[in-house]
């Protein structure tokens, strides 16, 4: 089951509840159900499934033409159409790849019976040209036996794309791409590897060529077609195996692949086919090559050391990847770690740590999880482990986002039109083409802005379209306005923008470009900026026995949330807006929306209902949207909907700063730290809102639960011509917490030291609260939880012997390479403005209002449990209140003006502290209602002497309560309001073991060991799937996910949708995932006694990087390195590998 969830990508839960449910129908589940107290077991029954119809199973597939598409029945009908302009399809999954592709006439091939064959011959196997991937799949594992080669390529296709792709794309759609379009194709590496021949048809004739011969030119021959492959069977003494490295396990292209086909006899090397790809660019005349002269070296040699030495400098000097490609210096590992390792697998003498080598990092295995919370004794509904209030709509479709808003029949579609080129002068627009174009009703650009043209929220101007200036490349620059949004688009496309580049002053895409650059131009003011000393840093490090000094580099991360950023503008009366928008900040929507169109803020309505994921990156950005939206109805009067595509999501919207840290430290000969210099430089691209935010948090951050007694902090931003860089899910934490944790390991490496018994020297004291020791960030370290938690994942994890298995495994291996490591999260959060109020109704119905966004985190499950649970609590009824009874409202700047920013991880907290006191009010009032309401019965019943007034039901009360009391209440939170119990730090502490393939660089996550004080939790269901899912995106920020893949020349980012990011997938997750929330009854803030889990868990994925860290200093050791190995992050394959610095002289059979 799990094999099946290769394609599915989720940003909030991290899989685990949604693996145990899809495991739940197998027939060897024990799945416990949470919520419902039972377990899972037993063959799910497919009795009960909707049957497919029969006539539908009847149906003949007909010849089909249409204006764009033709489907032919037969052959002959395909080739008689087969004309000039006319696209073949088998599936058409290419379009998922080159989606800027446009076609006329597309020629749908399935339907041809010659193209589906699938046949095993007495030479091999027969492919049909439309056969999916699946179905060669399958045929491989049936007839595995047959060739020595089959089990190798079943192995190596079962990793391409995922299996929603396999079961429609095409085998030789995939080769077809690999000839037209350079397509880096793993399928053609190992079939060429294979000898597999592909036949060719056209009217009339037909021929059989190489398949490397077929995809070597970019063109097919006018008037032909791939029918057929046909794979042969090996023969005796067959040696064959292929290999890949991607970015991640599954669902990711190759950087390098490869397929190696030896024929031997006994020891001696009788023929060799050595095939790569990933080695030239992946454009039209890219393709898969041989590596002929290693091939005809090692011919009639014997399968030795001298021979491999021979063979590994022949194909290092033979196959050498184009100069443009990204990772080359890994690329070039890469080739000759692939021979390496087949060399191993088949060689007859290798020593016993070596063969570790011939090790591939699998497709699949299994994955389990343990979730743990303390039993709750309170009664009603909060601190209650329930299921999400949402869930069966969002399970079902029903819940409603902004793209199921019923758009009016008159409303238009905005298109942005993004810049191209970045640090450009923009000398002219033409948008003539565009205009004339159908459906188009007009543009709109900054000279139709009535107000100030400045999108800015906190700090700076942003313009909300950009004039004079390119700063990055996929900058609005304005809007084209249609009838559909497909109009729209097609027309932005024909907007013709011409630059002027001064050829030398290329974007600035770095912090290192940007150091480099003119300050006036890439430098932040002064006023941004933050240097704070603690307790004389420089007398600190003058007695320190030991100074260390280094740099560290980390990456961005993009939000990757799955609803991306629009918005839908109304006018109304009176030259009014309504804006429906999904945000975290209602309050800067109103403001900047107001500003720009040069409205009072009470004639600007901003709702919406929910969210479909943000993690910060609906702060900024929906303000820019929707003013542009806004301002397109103000010059039509008509509504406007504006949603942009993944691809132009991920241009617009940047992600976490990018961060270059160096550091200086002062230790004593134990390894207790005396002082420590940060001075952190942030990329915030091109405006300076987010740089007010990271000073402040990463000096902060960089303690983590560490004692650092001088401390000297000194934090900058620069400008580059990046994307707008904003806050992302724990803005700050995870690159705080790289710097110090990676600091440690300096110094156990320094020092000859284990790194956990650094940690364990450096950790924070039990009793900080009582010696009163603050934050580097200058706040109270109270009621520290971190030393139980540390204790008790070393226990759970037991650490001493798991510790000691990876020493015994590192002996043994020599390249595949353990690493286990302990670390700590302090998390420090703060309350902001936060409003609720809440409505009764006479049947008995409640409505919540609040001034916070569902963003899939929760949050109103939380504040209708918190309704139920205090007016419950507070108001004597008989019998409860139903949950039913409740309902969240929309959110509405109308209802509850000014609301603050939904982030923070206090947003839920906040909520249910506004409606615990607005319950409190109403409590107040029904108290006295619900005396009269007794007072009535017993005067009603006076003659009965037996009679005692019993408690009304809520139904009772809320009908007799309408027209005596004011049923609605309204509160807010303060920041300065000393009752409200917040701020606080959160606590929590994780052992994580993984293993690395030294050659390769790819990680495997084996466990992980996760304990979290969540206080008294408000939901542990909730806030387990938030730590989960947390913790999963740091193992994506840590490891997969390479956000800055730029053009140099124009700046234009690459890593703008799923074929180049890659956030973790279900087979990303631990082996094994455990998760405690412990009790903490000694916790008294909070709401009764909660904590906060959105984000603090994320930053325990660190020792997850540092344990790699571990088994790459482990590796280099053998090699006899002794330097401490730099290492950014995301600490990529490309990383891990160049970290570990394998040379060919390493590379032995002993």
């Amino acid at each position: 089951m799990e094999t099946r969830m290769d394609g599915n990508i989720c940003r909030c839960t991290g899989y685990r509840p949604i693996l145990d449910t899809a495991k739940s129908f197998c027939k060897d589940s024990n799945i416990e159900d949470r919520v419902c107290k039972t377990e899972k077991a037993g063959t799910y029954d497919t009795t009960r499934d909707p049957q497919f119809p029969e006539e539908a199973k009847q149906h003949q597939q007909q010849a089909l033409t249409g204006k764009d598409w033709f489907r032919p029945t037969s052959l002959k009908e395909a080739l008689s159409n087969l004309k000039e302009g006319v696209t073949v399809v088998g599936s058409n999954t290419m379009k998922g790849i080159y989606k800027q592709d446009t076609v006329g006439m597309k020629m749908f091939i399935g339907g041809i019976p010659e193209f589906q064959q699938l046949e095993v011959t007495n030479d091999g196997l027969t492919i049909g040209s439309t056969v999916t991937l699946t179905r060669l799949l399958d045929a491989l594992k049936a007839n595995v036996e047959k060739s020595g080669s089959f089990k190798a390529l079943a192995e190596h296709i079962s990793k391409i794309a995922n299996t929603h792709v396999r079961n429609s794309g095409t085998v030789g759609g995939n080769l077809v791409m690999a000839k037209t379009k350079g397509f880096l194709s793993d399928l053609a590496t190992i079939l060429i590897a294979a000898k597999a021949q592909v036949k060719l048809v056209k009217a009339g004739s037909e021929r059989n060529v190489d398949l490397l011969e077929f995809i070597s030119s970019p063109e097919m021959v006018t008037g032909e077609l791939l029918a057929a492959i046909n794979l042969p069977f090996l023969g005796a003494g067959a040696a064959f195996n292929t290999y890949r490295v991607a970015v991640r396990h599954v669902n990711a292209h190759a950087i390098i692949n490869a397929g190696f086909n030896f024929v031997l006899d006994g020891q001696t090397v009788k023929e060799a086919t050595i095939v790569y790809g990933g080695v030239a660019p992946d454009a039209v005349g890219g393709h898969a090559v041989r590596a002929t002269k290693t091939e005809a070296l090692i011919k009639g040699k014997a399968l030795s050391d001298a021979t491999l030495q021979e063979c590994l400098k022949s194909v290092s000097d033979e196959i050498q990847p184009d100069n443009s490609l990204r990772h080359l210096e890994y690329r070039k590992r890469l080739i000759v770690a692939f021979l390496y390792k087949f060399f191993v697998s088949i060689a007859p003498e290798v020593g016993a740590s070596t063969k570790s080598a011939a090790t591939v990092v699998p497709k699949s295995r299994l994955s389990s999880a343990n979730q743990e919370f303390p039993a709750v004794k309170e009664e009603g509904p909060l601190f209650k482990a329930l299921p999400k209030h949402e869930g069966p709509w969002q399970a079902s479709g029903e819940a409603a986002y902004l793209d199921d808003n019923r758009v009016h029949q008159d409303a238009l579609h905005g298109a942005y039109v993004q810049t191209t080129q970045a640090r450009a002068k923009i000398v002219k627009v033409d948008i003539d083409a565009a205009m004339a174009a159908e459906g188009v009703a007009g543009w709109v650009d900054g000279k139709d802005v009535k107000g100030q043209d400045n999108a800015g929220t906190m700090a700076g101007a942003y313009q909300i379209f950009g004039s004079g200036v390119a700063e990055y490349c996929g900058q609005p620059i304005g809007m084209v306005l249609a009838n559909s949004r497909a109009n729209a688009v097609a027309a932005a496309k024909l907007v013709k923008v011409e630059y002027q580049v001064e050829a030398d002053k290329p974007p600035v895409l770095n912090i290192k470009a940007a150091l480099e650059a003119p300050a006036e131009e890439f430098g932040v003011p002064l006023g941004v900026q933050s240097d704070v000393k603690q307790n004389d840093p420089e007398a600190a490090f003058e007695k320190s026995a030991h100074k260390l000094k280094g740099t560290i580099n980390l990456g961005s991360q993009k939000h990757f949330y799955m609803e991306t950023q629009g918005c839908y503008a109304q006018p109304d009366e009176a030259g009014r807006l309504v804006v429906h928008v999904p945000h975290q900040w209602g309050e800067g929507m109103q403001k900047v929306i107001a500003r720009v169109t040069g409205l009072p803020q009470h004639s600007v309505r901003a709702v919406f209902r929910r969210s479909g994921g943000a993690f910060g990156g609906k702060f900024f950005h929906p303000a820019f949207m929707a003013s542009a939206a806004a301002v397109a109805v103000q010059k039509f009067n008509k509504p406007v909907s504006l949603v942009l595509d993944r691809n132009q999501d991920m241009a617009f919207v940047g992600g976490r700063a990018n961060v270059q840290c160096d550091y200086e430290v002062g230790v004593d000969d134990k390894g207790k730290i005396q002082a420590l210099k940060i001075d952190s430089i942030f990329d915030v691209g091109p405006c300076i809102d987010m740089a007010l935010f990271l000073p402040m948090i990463y000096k902060e951050t960089v303690q983590q639960g560490y004692d650092i007694p001088a401390f000297w902090y000194n934090g900058k931003c620069v400008k580059t011509n990046t994307d707008l860089r904003t806050p992302t899910r724990g803005p700050g934490e995870p690159g705080g917490a790289y710097i110090i944790e990676t600091i440690l390991e300096r110094i156990a490496h320094q020092l000859g030291a284990d790194p956990n018994a650094i940690r364990d020297l450096n950790l924070l004291p039990a009793n900080a609260e009582e010696l009163k020791i603050q934050s580097t960030g200058g706040h109270p370290i109270t009621n520290f939880t971190i030393p139980k938690m540390w204790e008790e994942a070393k226990q759970r994890a037991d650490l001493d012997k798991r510790a000691a298995a990876v020493k015994e495994f590192n002996a043994n291996n020599r390249w595949r390479k353990r690493g286990v490591a302990i670390s700590p999260v302090k998390y420090h959060v703060q309350v902001s403005r936060k409003a609720a109020m809440v409505n009764l109704y006479a049947d008995g119905s409640v409505v919540i209002h609040h001034t916070c966004n569902e963003m899939g985190q929760g949050l109103n499950t939380k504040a209708i449990q918190a309704a139920s649970h205090f007016l419950c609590k507070e108001v004597n009824v008989k019998d409860g209140i139903d949950l039913k009874h409740f309902r969240i409202a929309d959110s509405d700047g109308y209802v509850l003006p000014n609301g603050f920013f939904t982030g923070g991880s206090t947003s839920s907290e906040g909520t249910v502290l506004a409606i615990q006191r607005a319950c409190g009010i109403l409590a107040e009032r029904l108290g006295a209602v619900s005396k009269t309401w007794k007072d009535n019965q017993a005067e009603q019943n006076k003659d009965k002497s037996d009679f005692k007034p019993e408690q009304p039901t809520w139904t009772q009360l809320t009908a007799f309560a309408t027209d005596k009391m004011d049923c609605s209440a309204t509160y807010c939170t303060l920041s300065d309001r000393s009752e409200d119990p917040i701020p606080y730090h959160n606590y929590g502490a994780a052992v994580n073991e993984v293993e690395i393939d030294v050659l390769t660089g790819e990680v495997e996550l084996l466990h992980t060991e996760i304990v979290y004080d969540c206080g008294k939790s408000l939901n542990p269901n909730i806030d387990i799937g938030q730590a989960e899912g947390a913790f999963m995106m740091g193992v994506g920020h840590m490891f997969h996910e390479e956000a800055d893949i730029y053009d140099e020349k124009t700046g234009e980012l690459h890593s703008i949708g799923t074929w180049e990011y890659k956030p973790p997938l279900a087979r990303e997750v631990p082996q094994q995932l455990n998760i405690k929330l412990i009790p903490n009854d000694g916790f008294t803030k909070g709401v009764g006694g909660s904590k906060s889990v959105g984000e603090p868990p994320l930053v325990l994925a660190i020792g997850a990087a540092m344990a790699v860290r571990q088994a790459v200093t482990s590796a280099r050791s053998d090699m006899g390195m002794k330097e401490f190995a730099e290492m950014a992050a995301p600490m990529l394959p490309s990383v891990i590998a160049n970290a570990a610095g394998t040379k060919i002289e390493n590379l032995t059979l002993a």
